[in-house]
């Protein structure tokens, strides 16, 4: 029985290296995959951040001067009517 596995060890052993090396080698593989997933995902985050920053302050710029413009079209107009209130008044 001994001589038998003396006989089979050598073979057990390089079964086991190789199967050893080859799940080693899987571990690898899938690690380094799900690191290039999770940093490819943080850099797609990174990206859609920047992108809704950008519209959100090109839409407050808009909006901004849009404000800005009414309020003096607004006060145009007010200027505009106590001008004419104004002269109806003298006239009288």
């Amino acid at each position: 029985m001994i001589k038998i596995f003396r006989k089979t060890q050598p073979f057990f052993d390089r079964r086991f290296n190789k199967v050893s090396r080859q799940a080693v080698v899987n571990f690898n593989y899938e690690f380094e995959e799900l690191v290039n997933k999770t940093l490819e995902n943080e850099k797609i985050e990174e990206i859609i951040v920047q992108a809704v920053e950008r519209v959100i302050f090109s839409l407050l710029r808009r909006y901004l001067i849009a404000l800005i413009i009414s309020a003096i079209v607004l006060l145009f107009i007010q200027a505009i009517i106590l001008s004419i209130i104004i002269t109806v008044l003298l006239k009288r």
